[in-house]
């Protein structure tokens, strides 16, 4: 079969024409199909010259077949269907080496064992369908079956697996028409066979036929499954995955099948199995630098409103400014779906492309009464977030990684996030699941610090959050944008600093010393001054400093001024408590200098010499430099 499977990919695109001398022009209207020498119309069965159709199959059992698998059909999971409207696709210039890859894959012998599933996957936006879309167009302009089925979470036609086979049979009595006889005869048996398991489904109805085929009309034929996580079935997911890999691995047939999809947790799993493994290659986008192609796609889009829009006389010779393009392409951070939103919101025929630019650029507010302009952004984050079961505690974190600490570069660390939200080792990990389209725990390629800090190698390789959409943050620090899952960082910058106060002594924190350094040393008071800078004077905050506690090691300290805003911010609060709250953190401070007062070089000693207050503790408890002051 290999020299075969050789010779007639070679012949797929002759094939392909001679074929349409005998199928439509178009797609036949609903409630007609034609086959090589058979049309079914309406229910009517009309056979022209000779009709290759088993004896026992009478027209209007061929009929009732093909009427039992035309209702159901989801004809908007075509991806040359009518129903979508001008569907996303590669721009011109754009993701050519991807493309070529995804090509050669499946233009390479197709019923080998290996590499018989491709998985194609990225974030959100990041333009998997449009992918999949361009794949999809230039493999039929290369006579190559191809049938399709896009999901859709907002189609309730197209968001189970129901339609799914019954959708890729119709496609595959198009492609492949001599495979209608065995398919409609399966039907015609087995009536409820669409009720039946997914395994069952495509044996019998797709893989049999294809098999049955004789050796000269053998053809490769790649099945296409786009935005699997669009499924609302999670099961489903994970058995479509099973259910593919083992009619694969019983099947001696050019079947290949391209699926495309979010890195989500229960995909990811499924993909993972042994025995899907070794039919599996992946093509993950995320690995994959986009930058250059946004940046050719917002560069032709604006060069199209230049030309094109009805404003164009308006336009400046100079607008828009290269850095207005960058901006955008950092905006982005390799998805393409943000440009995409900004350049549909620029190019809008009702209104000025240049104030539609000030309005993304944030130089010109929106009129109340206009358009979003990330609307269809806000609503693909507006599930995301739907999905996540503590909602509260998330964005108390998410909030830790959003509010710009001063000398804390481990905001966005794992390790720290969960030791001071009083979470299990891999917990975050678990809360964070179903973000995974828009944010992962990942480890950096190289360390985000200085080795040469005393704190840098504690860091080196740890887990961190990374927001794969640069724009996500500025969804959800605007209410009017993200409403109940808004973060309000002046609100959570108090509850954030109740936490550093709060933390456990370091005993409980890690099972490194290096990680409890960070946690309860120089980081964590680097956090409490930064916090308390704005912070209002209450019962609870001041609960807080009086059960403040810290266990001291000498690097503590060698940030001075911090320690010493802390106790400037301490003092200009009013708790009513004549000073209680802050002679407690002055004298645990004062006790911390004393100790180490030896090890301290010049501008330590030169920053509590500015203070007299906590020069005064200093020199009460460490006796024998009473002369300092004089010094």
């Amino acid at each position: 079969m290999n020299s075969a499977y050789t010779r007639n990919a070679a012949q797929q695109s002759s094939r392909c024409l001679e074929r349409q001398e005998s199928l439509p022009s178009q797609r036949p209207k609903p409630g007609s199909f034609r086959l090589k020498n058979v049309v079914i119309n309406d229910g009517e069965f009309v056979a022209r010259k000779t009709v290759h159709v088993t004896s026992h199959n009478s027209p209007s059992d061929i009929s009732k077949s093909f009427e039992r698998l035309q209702k159901l059909v989801s004809p908007s999971a075509f991806h040359d269907s009518a129903q979508r409207v001008d569907p996303p696709r590669c721009h011109p210039a754009t993701r050519i080496m991807i493309l070529q890859t995804i090509f050669d894959w499946i233009i390479q012998s197709g019923h080998q064992q290996s590499e018989r599933i491709l998985w194609l996957n990225g974030a959100a936006g990041a333009g998997k369908s449009a992918i999949m879309q361009s794949i999809a167009e230039r493999c039929a302009l290369a006579g190559i079956a191809v049938v399709s089925f896009f999901l859709s979470r907002s189609d309730s036609s197209r968001n189970t697996m129901a339609s799914l086979v019954p959708t890729l049979v119709y496609q595959l009595l198009q492609r492949i028409p001599e495979t209608a006889n065995g398919i409609l005869e399966t039907i015609k048996k087995n009536p409820l066979i669409f009720d039946l398991g997914l395994e069952f489904q495509f044996q019998e109805l797709i893989f049999r036929p294809l098999y049955l085929l004789p050796p000269d009309l053998q053809q490769l034929f790649v099945i296409f499954i786009d935005g699997l996580d669009e499924c609302i079935e999670l099961s489903h997911q994970s058995n479509l995955i099973k259910t593919i890999s083992k009619v694969l691995s019983n099947a001696n047939i050019p079947v290949k099948f391209l699926i495309a999809s979010r890195r989500e947790s229960q995909i990811e799993a499924s993909f993972g199995q042994k025995d899907v493994i070794n039919l599996l290659r992946i093509v993950p986008l995320d690995k994959i630098q986009a930058s250059d192609d946004i940046r050719r796609y917002i560069q032709a889009r604006f060069d199209d409103i230049k030309k094109t829009h009805l404003r164009k006389a308006y336009l400046p010779a100079s607008w828009p400014q290269p850095g207005d393009i960058e901006e955008i392409v950092a905006k982005a951070s390799g998805q393409f779906i943000y440009a995409s939103v900004v350049m549909n919101y620029v190019s809008s025929h009702s209104a000025h492309p240049v104030v539609q630019l000030d309005v993304i650029k944030g130089i010109r507010l929106r009129r109340p009464s206009s358009e979003n302009p990330f609307a269809h952004l806000d609503a693909l984050y507006e599930h995301i977030f739907s999905r996540v079961e503590d909602l509260d505690l998330v964005r108390n974190i998410l909030a830790m990684t959003l509010i710009d600490l001063r000398d804390w570069p481990c905001s966005r660390d794992i390790t720290v996030l969960e030791a001071l939200f009083g979470l299990h080792p891999g917990e975050l990990e678990t809360l964070f699941t179903s973000l995974t389209a828009v944010i992962q725990c990942d480890t950096p390629s190289s360390n985000y610090y200085s080795s040469n800090q005393p704190w840098g190698n504690c860091i080196y390789g740890s887990m961190k959050i990374v927001f794969l959409h640069a724009s996500l943050p500025d969804f959800l620090l605007d209410k009017t944008r993200s409403d109940r899952y808004f973060i309000d960082l002046t609100e959570y910058r108090t509850s954030l600093l109740y936490g550093f106060l709060q933390m456990p002594g370091r005993k409980m924190l890690s099972p490194t010393d290096q990680w409890n350094v960070v946690l309860d040393g120089s980081w964590r008071l680097n956090a409490i001054a930064s916090l308390l800078e704005n912070a209002k004077a209450s019962e609870q905050l001041r609960s807080a400093f009086m059960d403040f506690v810290l266990v001291f090691h000498d690097n503590d300290f060698v940030n001075a001024q911090r320690r010493v805003g802390i106790l400037s911010s301490l003092k200009m609060l009013n708790f009513g408590d004549q000073g209680e709250a802050y002679r407690h953190v002055l004298n645990m401070f004062a006790k911390g200098y004393a100790k180490f007062w030896p090890h301290f070089d010049e501008y330590v000693v030169a920053t509590v010499k500015a203070y007299p207050d906590l020069l005064a503790y200093v020199n009460h408890l460490h006796g024998e430099l009473n002369s300092l002051q004089e010094s």
